[in-house]
């Protein structure tokens, strides 16, 4: 199916950018799933041309929305950041990029994967689990698994996940599975909480400090003030804005909201990828 784009979509810069880590892109297509279902697709012609076997087009077009936020003002946003000159500079750039909505249970198990390691090594973990313990979807030909759902890696044994590399991350990875399970937290209670109380709910979970609470607060729950603070984002933070070298994540965070407002999220992936990349 075609989905008429309004703004600008960069596939490339929203899904290969350590938001989420198994998309791969094959011949101008990205491949991956969403839920259940194997999903390829690319930008065409100002539009998002999106492809599935396994849901109804209806369904696939509202999950594609939901993911990308297509419905959102993703101008009004951008202008928004008119008062910061550095962003205005680098904006257009980095034009298409967007925050996407993934799945909570996924998102809090990659970014516990996401412990001292690359973004290669979290691709391979995250796969390696899909692997073994999600199932294989088909499509075109090629064959994709699904995440595994909470219940199966409830049940997996430390062991198991040990034997796919995961190495100290896997009793932190069954122990979360276990509290989803177990109802003590999911998606709708971190929605109702503020910011505060969320991050705060998150590093209650072994292995999960700062930056990667605010990560998941980010790209799965709609918390759009997050502002995860990683090497490249501290780096722009000290040669653009005069931030000092030995600032708290929690100070920094309060100033990031402070300056760019409801959407510091947003504003944490431009400075990202520009510190990364080079882009002054």
């Amino acid at each position: 199916m075609m989905i008429s784009l309004h703004h600008p979509l960069d596939l490339k810069l929203s899904l290969d950018s350590g938001q989420a880590f198994r998309w791969r892109e094959i011949d101008g297509w990205w491949w991956g799933t969403m839920g259940n279902a194997a999903v390829k697709m690319r930008v065409f012609r100002n539009k998002l041309e999106i492809f599935s076997d396994h849901v109804d087009q209806v369904q696939l077009g509202t999950m594609a929305t939901n993911y990308f936020s297509l419905d959102e003002d993703h101008s009004g946003i951008i202008q928004s950041f008119g008062n910061d000159p550095y962003l205005v500079r680098i904006i257009d750039q980095f034009a298409g990029l967007r925050i996407l909505r993934q799945d909570f249970w996924e998102c809090l198990i990659s970014f516990l994967c996401s412990a001292e390691s690359s973004v290669a090594r979290i691709r391979r973990m995250t796969e390696d689990m899909s692997r073994v313990f999600g199932k294989e979807v088909r499509l075109d030909g090629h064959t994709l698994w699904t995440f595994p759902e909470i219940n199966v890696l409830a049940n997996a044994s430390e062991q198991e996940l040990r034997d796919l590399g995961l190495g100290f991350r896997a009793p932190n990875i069954v122990e979360a599975a276990e509290r989803v399970v177990n109802g003590d937290i999911n998606k709708a209670k971190f929605q109702n909480m503020t910011h505060s109380e969320a991050m705060g709910e998150l590093m209650k979970f072994k292995g999960i400090g700062p930056k990667i609470a605010s990560c998941i607060l980010l790209f799965s729950i709609g918390k759009d003030e997050a502002f995860p603070v990683d090497r490249w984002v501290r780096r722009s933070l000290e040669r653009v804005y005069g931030l000092p070298e030995k600032m708290s994540h929690t100070a920094i965070e309060d100033w990031a909201q402070n300056r760019f407002g409801r959407n510091a999220g947003l504003a944490q992936q431009f400075l990202f990828h520009a510190e990364r990349d080079g882009v002054n």
